[in-house]
């Protein structure tokens, strides 16, 4: 079996609440007479999905369907394997590392989702980030919103 996986997203440049997606999966198996072979130099490892280089904000090596632009300033959305736990002590690890401060009194944590608030990644702003569990992936969205 030989499987081709499809991801696409888009947005409106006009209106970016506009917004997108599809994922699509094709399993080719060998049959009859035909015959699928790998190219020369294909390798055992999937490749990374690509990512935008113009994202200020650090993603963790397991990042799926990447897509930025919306509504908020650096607004960037992606799905991962990682767990929830992983993803919260990811940020923790990398936020923290860079000199922002997690509000704690704001982060919420559970099997279904996760929000988190981090003050000092830019003046002004708050850092938000909030990730709900999709059973095989994780969706996670960062943006940065108004400090009040």
């Amino acid at each position: 079996m030989h499987p081709l996986t499809e991801n696409l997203a888009w947005h409106d440049k006009a209106d970016p609440k506009k917004k997108g997606s599809y994922r699509f999966k094709f399993h080719f198996s060998n049959s009859g007479d035909l015959s699928i072979q790998p190219p020369t130099d294909f390798s055992t490892h999937a490749p990374r999905t690509p990512v935008a280089n113009d994202t200020q904000f650090p993603l963790p090596d397991e990042v799926e369907n990447f897509a930025s632009g919306g509504t908020y300033e650096g607004q960037i959305n992606f799905q991962t394997t990682l767990t929830i736990s992983a993803i919260v002590a990811f940020y923790r690890q990398a936020l923290t590392a860079r000199g922002a401060k997690e509000e704690t009194a704001l982060t919420t944590i559970d099997e279904r989702g996760f929000g988190m608030v981090f003050s000092g990644w830019k003046e002004g702003k708050w850092l938000v980030i909030q990730g709900v569990n999709l059973n095989a992936t994780r969706n996670t969205n960062m943006r940065l919103e108004d400090a009040r």
